[in-house]
């Protein structure tokens, strides 16, 4: 690999493997000596690093420091940005881990790390994890059929969290069947529903009779096994992928840009990152961030009960203390505190319940690397090597090991440590929640609810642990001269038994009325799970695995014909690549209309909050927003021509799900003035009742609004665009009056001729649809059916992981375009349907969907479609 920095070769803490790429250890995930996977060496940051990244977003951060470590031989430029944009693109907030200030007084910040689609830390890795599978997937894949496909089996253990995101990072992806082991009984209801109400086929729940440490004993045993690696090919999704630690190491450098933003930083303070503490491996991404070159003081490790990392950091030694009995029991079950009464305490904190750190092996490593070893880095990373394979049995065989001195005052250059109690969890929860003004929780959480009430912050007791350590660094290293940030793990909800208890006396407190609605009615959802019983042993969990990786690929064999038949639909050749944008459009009137730049232009008024708009600057076309509203998540389309993406001519993968399959997008809707949209009933009828036979899903997306919309649509809609509290008759006026005319421009989208609600038989399919459950329907009008990512439309299709989109519809202009587009940098694998599609706008705008159908997706028709799906 002579193209690859050493920072972008791996080798296993345990001496066994060497000069391994990126994708192999990705893929891998736990070497073949039982090693983890680090890089051979920590890269230092560009010179200009700080001034250049400093106003960065989160996605562009990411993208510089895994650049660091990921070859572009491996993963260029434009893919690994796709595959970032994809994975953040499912976040609440378009910051993904914004930081919310707690006591100005003392400068204690919360980096809240839960906003992604399980509402905890581990989507921020876990999200980006799951399309790195994919992705390689995809490449080694091409041109393959059946038994020749590498199919790739993920195995994880989790004690909650972890599970949950692994799945949803993973559920529905091609080519992949995901298993999750989780101690049967001892995780919280929540966490439980997040995993076993996910239906897809590729998703496989496990129950072990056991603790956590069990479950994760079964990975690694399953790992080490010959007999099922050489029968399937085996790849890790808990902590000891090295992708999960890259991918975290983002948030610690944009935290550190937003605290240095702010104007109650002063140039020369220090920073300590705080760290809710349990398999090490979300603070062993902070080590790295520090080794690189972030200015960071201290890591400070806080620990619960179970201390086994903070009595390292004060002797030296590495050792098991197993309790048992009463002096094990703590928590609440309804948290999942149950999970190891064979030997570690159940604590208010049950994911920080390990009795062994699996990623301190691989800080143990370079600690070893740079006192032990000695002479040329290859001989002292045989050495680092040897050392922590020796550490590692000792700790095996005798439950401990030591370290030498000089190792240990290594160790605490970077680091400190405290160790917080049951107590001590809740006092801060109700500290926390009594001092938090409303001011200081300004802007906290955007796009999530549940951790606030009436202005005063709620802690989950993960995040508390980790204040609770930062008020007791603070001491050491107090303000103005030091700031801390504690990262915040897991939303609150979570974990309401703690909370409850903590905050069930305040005065008007009620967990409820903070609940988020993604949780409500979740443990009431069907649910599918397995029971492995411990006293199998991990043999046991292999047959469950060799069976179900069976039947799933069973399953995929008999599409094989529907995918030669999808895979037929081949994108015609209507305009050539090279063209740019300017010239497609060729005149500066089409332009502005395009732009949305003219108010009184017909054309534009319908895309008053979602249209094309040219940047001054640089002359990019921009995806945003009204000024109305908040630019949650533009898309930018470079001024040029797009070129063909050959891993994007299979189209069937939604096929392969039990529940969720293709999308039939009826957007816009058919007008029975217009010959065009007359042409295109038939053919749209026919293809909603193909899809509904064929089970898939249907969504209807209308401009304006009737009778039918002011009763389907969410009242806060309708309440949030109304001038007062009389929304059916006031809808809309915020958008003022048609140029030149008392007309409200709202009203002329809602009723009348500018109303473009289905025509005849269509109408009746939208209706029997909705009414009957089988569709879905979002009205296209303002807020709610635009396609940002924070939008429901936009949700939906990427919360239930539909990769294939069908677009048509009598408004074939301007807004479907850029749905398409957008659509196609999400990831998805999108479908212009010719003859169920007319337009009333200009023939530009048919120009460029098919332009793009060209060069980004697929152009078909109705009868080629409903051919494929049969």
């Amino acid at each position: 690999m002579a193209s690859h920095k050493s920072s972008q070769r791996y080798l296993s803490t345990r001496g066994g493997s060497y000069d391994l790429s990126f994708e192999e250890v990705v893929l891998k995930g736990l070497a073949s000596d039982g090693g983890l996977f680090i890089p051979e060496e920590i890269p230092s940051l560009p010179a200009n690093w700080e001034s250049k990244w400093k106003d960065y977003s989160f996605d562009e951060l990411a993208y510089e420091i895994f650049s660091l470590y990921i070859s572009r031989d491996e993963i260029p430029t434009r893919d690994l940005r796709d595959i970032i944009k994809r994975s953040y693109a499912t976040f609440r907030t378009p910051d993904v881990t914004p930081l919310v200030t707690l006591d100005e007084s003392k400068n204690i910040h919360l980096l809240e790390l839960f906003h992604g689609p399980t509402f905890a830390f581990k989507d921020v890795a876990l999200q980006f994890l799951g399309n790195l599978f994919e992705y390689f997937l995809v490449r080694r894949n091409e041109h393959k059929t059946g038994v020749d496909r590498e199919h790739l089996t993920v195995i994880g253990a989790t004690s909650g969290d972890t599970g949950s995101a692994a799945i949803y990072g993973l559920r529905g992806k091609k080519d992949v069947s995901v298993f999750i082991m989780h101690p049967k009984g001892k995780v919280s209801p929540i966490q439980e529903a997040q995993m076993t109400t996910v239906l897809d086929a590729n998703v496989h729940n496990l129950a072990v009779d056991g603790t956590f440490d069990d479950c994760q004993d079964f990975v690694k045993a399953l790992f080490a096994d010959p007999d099922i690696n050489e029968t399937h090919k085996l790849a890790a999704v808990n902590s000891i992928n090295w992708a999960r630690i890259l991918a975290q190491i983002t948030y610690y450098f944009h935290s550190y840009f937003s605290l240095i933003r702010s104007p109650k930083f002063t140039a020369g303070s220090k920073i300590r990152f705080v760290v809710p503490t349990g398999n090490f491996g979300d603070i062993l991404a902070g080590y790295f961030a520090k080794r690189m070159g972030l200015p960071a003081d201290k890591l400070v490790i806080a620990t619960n009960e179970n201390d086994i990392l903070h009595r390292f950091w004060r002797s030296g030694y590495y050792e098991k203390k197993p309790v048992h009995g009463k002096e094990a029991e703590s928590g609440f079950e309804e948290d999942g505190a149950k999970a190891h009464e064979d030997g570690v305490r159940e604590t208010l904190a049950p994911a920080m319940d390990i009795l062994v750190s699996s990623n301190f092996e691989r800080l143990l490593w370079f600690l070893a690397y740079r006192v032990v070893g000695s002479g040329p880095s290859t001989s002292r990373a045989v050495t680092a090597g040897q050392t922590v394979k020796g550490w590692l049995n000792d700790l095996k065989t005798e439950g401990g090991f030591g370290v030498e001195p000089a190792l240990l005052e290594a160790a605490k250059e970077d680091f400190e440590s405290e160790r917080v109690s049951d107590k001590e969890t809740i006092a801060t929860i109700q500290s926390i929640y009594s001092q938090t003004s409303p001011a200081a929780t300004n802007g906290a959480s955007s796009g999530t609810t549940g951790t606030s009430h009436k202005g005063h912050y709620i802690l989950d007791p993960h995040s508390a642990i980790g204040i609770a350590a930062s008020l007791r660094s603070a001491q050491r290293a107090p303000p103005p001269t030091t700031h801390h940030i504690a990262l915040a793990t897991a939303h609150p909800a979570k974990f309401s038994r703690a909370v409850e208890m903590a905050l069930g006396n305040e005065d008007g407190f009620d967990f409820t009325t903070v609940l988020p609605e993604q949780f409500v009615g979740l443990e009431d959802k069907p649910k599918r799970l397995t029971t492995a019983e411990k006293s199998k042993g991990f043999a046991g969990v292999r047959a469950i695995i060799r069976a179900e990786v069976a039947l799933e690929m069973e399953a995929n064999s008999q599409l094989d014909s529907k995918d030669a038949r999808v895979r037929q639909l081949v994108p015609l050749a209507l305009c050539s690549t090279g063209l740019t944008l300017p010239q497609l459009l060729d005149t500066a009137n089409s332009i502005a209309a395009v732009a949305g730049t003219s108010s009184d232009n017909a054309t534009t008024l319908g895309n008053h909050s979602n249209c094309w708009a040219v940047r001054a600057n640089d002359g990019v076309f921009d995806l945003t927003r009204s000024d109305r509203l908040p630019v949650t998540s533009p898309k930018t389309i470079p001024d040029a021509g797009l070129a063909q993406d050959g891993r994007r001519r299979a189209l069937a993968r939604g096929a392969r799900r039990r529940r969720h399959a293709e999308l039939l997008s009826a957007s816009g809707a058919l007008a029975c003035g217009h010959e065009g949209g007359r042409k295109a009933v038939l053919p749209t009828v026919q293809m909603v009742r193909g899809f509904r036979k064929a089970d898939l899903k249907v969504l209807w997306t209308n401009w304006g609004l009737d009778n039918f919309d002011l009763l389907t649509i969410p009242p806060a809609f309708l309440s949030g665009f109304a001038s007062h509290d009389d929304p059916a008759t006031t809808f809309g006026t915020d958008m003022g009056l048609v140029p030149g005319t008392n007309i409200q421009a709202a009203k002329k989208l809602m009723r009348g001729s500018w109303n473009a609600r289905p025509w005849g038989e269509l109408y009746d399919l939208q209706v029997e649809g909705v009414e009957n459950g089988t569709d879905l329907y979002f009205h296209k009008n303002r807020l709610s059916g635009l396609w940002g990512a924070q939008t429901p439309l936009g949700l939906y299709p990427q919360e239930n992981e539909i990769t294939t989109l069908f677009f048509g519809g009598v408004n074939a202009d301007q807004c479907v375009w850029g749905t398409f587009l957008d659509a196609y940098y999400k990831g998805f694998d999108v479908v212009y349907v010719e003859d169920i599609s007319a337009t009333t706008s200009p023939d530009y705008a048919t120009q460029m969907v098919m332009y793009n159908a060209d060069s980004d997706g697929f152009l078909a028709n109705s009868s080629m479609v409903l051919d494929a799906i049969a």
